[in-house]
């Protein structure tokens, strides 16, 4: 077999996580927003018709830049975006939407846009 021994307490199956004595509070914050983000997104899309395997383009009007390019990759994947960019100004023929203080834009190639 090619499996190595080990030391004890490093078993391959069964492993402790660590501890933390310590709660990063704006991690936590972080995954909240990332989830409200995702979420809003999602379903602005089922509103609109629009197919979650139909990619968009997202572009985002935000004064906390350093939120979205950390959460970056993982919110790219999880609403299916091609592109994700900043913007000052509203994109013409884009599907809004508010999450909290942050504006979006949701540009897609078959989008409906709903304007209630």
């Amino acid at each position: 077999h090619q499996l190595r021994n080990r030391q004890d307490g490093n078993d391959l199956i069964v492993k402790e996580l660590p501890v933390y004595d310590k709660i990063d509070a704006n991690v936590l914050k972080q995954g909240a927003m990332l989830q409200e983000l995702i979420t809003a997104i999602r379903d602005t899309r089922n509103k609109n018709q629009l197919k979650p395997k139909d990619t968009i383009k997202l572009w985002i009007d935000t004064q906390n830049n350093a939120l979205y390019e950390l959460t970056q990759d993982i919110l790219r994947k999880q609403v299916n975006a091609a592109e994700i960019g900043y913007t000052q100004e509203a994109k013409a023929g884009s599907i809004s939407i508010v999450v909290q203080t942050d504006k979006l834009y949701i540009e897609t190639a078959s989008a409906n846009v709903n304007t209630d």
